[in-house]
Formats: structure tokens, sequence, C-alpha cells
């Protein structure tokens, strides 16, 4: 089993001489003029939508003066870093022996919502000053607000994208945001990992028509939560029944003839649509190839006039059909060909 690292400070005022009242979390001020500019380690910040008290772990001098004042260089920092030059205010205050006990008001100090770093500093009755010790407040008082952008329809196995937009009324906001896909039977989903692009992303290609409603649930940083919806349309288009012999295109009721001993082959694999079909041929409206693109010379073979039927279908039951005329030339023989000889004769 793992083993979490324990750390602990212990204050020591040694001699008698040049002691200062230390807050136990100071910035360090030996790390250099960045460290001041770095806000708390772990990304905590502390909430604050209405006057806070809040307290601190001071240790005094064992022989001298009591906490006198309190102050703060204040600055809005949404990234962690003061966006303009931080103002010093002062902090109303207790101590007493469990520690400094400061009052916090966002109305007094006229603070905006947004994120701000308070650099806080404590003075003794012998004008001896703390190091800053660093505090992030989120001043937040009101939920995010949330749009969705998106078509309205869209077409089978079409890409859609949905963006979210995403305001709590200051920079530096974070968001958890939960997705929800529900369709008209009322099955809900979360999208999966290829249709997630990012937090306020997706990309859908649905291959069933009906009507969508995705949803999107965000709960900002400090607490609150908002939810939007939006519903759209996925649209079936209709397959289109195309015939081809070696490469010809055949339109409507078109009329072809060939050989009785030549090889011939139907083929409807053009026929087109943004998913698959199935395939059915009929045949002089008594029996029908099932499950082919192609109709071959060896599944028809009768001499004669004879219609052919191509049905292509979807799996929303969406169907097209185109019919043509095939002629089969019956064989020749001898018998033929000397039939005119024969009347020649019977002429003369």
């Amino acid at each position: 089993a793992s083993v979490e690292p324990i750390s602990s400070r212990l204050i020591v005022y040694l001699g008698v001489d040049h002691h200062r009242p230390v807050f136990n979390h100071e910035l360090d001020s030996m790390a250099g003029p960045e460290s001041t500019m770095l806000s708390e380690p772990d990304g905590h910040v502390t909430m604050l939508s209405s006057e806070l008290n809040v307290s601190y772990d001071l240790v005094s001098p064992p022989t001298g003066g009591f906490i006198v004042s309190v102050s703060a260089l204040v600055c809005p920092a949404p990234f962690g870093v003061c966006t303009v030059t931080p103002v010093e205010v002062d902090i109303p205050f207790t101590f007493d022996d469990n520690g400094l006990h400061l009052t916090i008001n966002p109305n007094t100090l006229q603070l905006d919502e947004g994120l701000w770093q308070f650099d806080f500093t404590a003075k003794d009755s012998l004008l001896r000053t703390t190091g800053a010790m660093r505090t992030v407040f989120l001043h937040d008082t009101q939920p995010p607000t949330v749009s969705l952008s998106l078509d309205a329809t869209v077409n089978e196995r079409e890409a859609l994208n949905i963006y979210a937009s995403l305001d709590d009324g200051y920079n530096g906001a974070t968001y958890i945001t939960t997705w929800a896909i529900e369709d008209e039977s009322g099955d809900r989903r979360a999208p999966s990992a290829d249709e997630l692009v990012s937090e306020d992303h997706l990309l859908l290609n649905l291959t069933e028509q009906g009507v969508y409603t995705v949803q999107l649930s965000v709960r900002d940083r400090g607490g609150y939560f908002a939810q939007t919806s939006e519903s759209f349309t996925v649209l079936n288009i209709r397959p289109t029944a195309q015939i081809t012999i070696d490469g010809l295109v055949l339109n409507e009721m078109d009329q072809l003839s060939v050989d009785f001993e030549e090889g011939w082959e139907l083929n409807a694999s053009q026929s087109f649509d943004n998913e698959n079909v199935d395939y059915l041929w009929v045949i002089n409206d008594d029996r029908s190839v099932r499950g082919t693109s192609t109709l071959a010379s060896d599944q028809l073979s009768e001499p004669g006039l004879h219609r052919i039927e191509l049905i292509v279908f979807d799996d929303d039951g969406a169907t097209h059909s185109t019919v043509v005329q095939l002629e089969i030339l019956a064989p020749s023989s001898t018998d033929d060909q000397q039939a005119p000889l024969i009347a020649l004769v019977f002429l003369v």
C-alpha cells in the first residue's frame, strides 16, 4: 500500500532579539521574485460568495507586542498572475490563542466576480511585520450561462458539430461538463470517446433517422449548476435504384436486346445511398431474386421480352425502383435459314 507523505513545520525563536510574528504558511521570500507571482501550489481557491470569516495560524514572539493591524495586497489573478498592480487594503481582524481571524467582505472591498489574490501581512505593536501569506478567493454568486449551437437537421451518416458556449462572468472560469444524448424512444447515453472532441464540442455521426435531444449539464468552480438542451432531426435519404450493363446506365423503361447464347449481366451496384442498401430483382412480376447486386444470364434464359424491376431499400424501409425491358433473342436454326429459299421455289 502506498503511504502518503507527511510534512510539518516548526517555528523556533532563538535568542531575544529580531523576532517578528510569523504565519505558518508564508510565501518563501528566498525563492526569488517569481514565487510571489504564483497562486497557491495545489490550485485550491477559497469560495467567497458573501462576507466570509477565515482563520490563519500565526505565531507571535514570546515577548513583545500584540497584533495591531492586518493588510492585504489585492489583485485580480484569473490565471495565477496579477493582471493589474495590487492594491493594499486594510482587513478587519481579531487575534487570540486560536489564531488570526479575518473578515473578508467582497462588497466592502468592491470585488467583481472572479479570482482574486490576497497577500496578507500582519503587524504588531512594535511595528514588526509578518511575511506575506497568500490566499486565492473565488468571488462567485451566480450559475454560468450555457447555450448550444448546432444545425436543426442533418442527414444520416453526416457529421454534426455541436458547440457549447459557457460563460461564468469572469476570466479564468473552469467547468465540469456532462453531456447526454437521447433518442425519440427515450433511450439516453453518454457520448463516446470519439464523439467527445472537447468539454464544449461534440461531433456526432448518427445512422438512424429520428428526433434526438442533446443535453449539457454544467457545474462551475463555485458549485453552481446550469443545464440546457436542444433537439435536432436526423433525416433518412431515400436510396436511388440504378441498373447498368457493361457500364451503360439504363433509364426507366429502356429496352435492350441480348442474344440467347450471349453471356450478359445486369448490375445494380451503382445504386446509391448514404448507407448500405439491399437489392430485390422482380422478373415478370412472378418471381424474384433477392440479396444480390447482379442479375446474370444464368438466372434468366427464356427467350422473349421480360420485364425486370430493380427495387433497393435501406435499413429505414425507404425504397426506390426502376424498370427495364429485356428482350432475349431466340437462337437461330438451319430450318429458319432455309425457309426463304423454299418460299422462293414455291413462288417460281
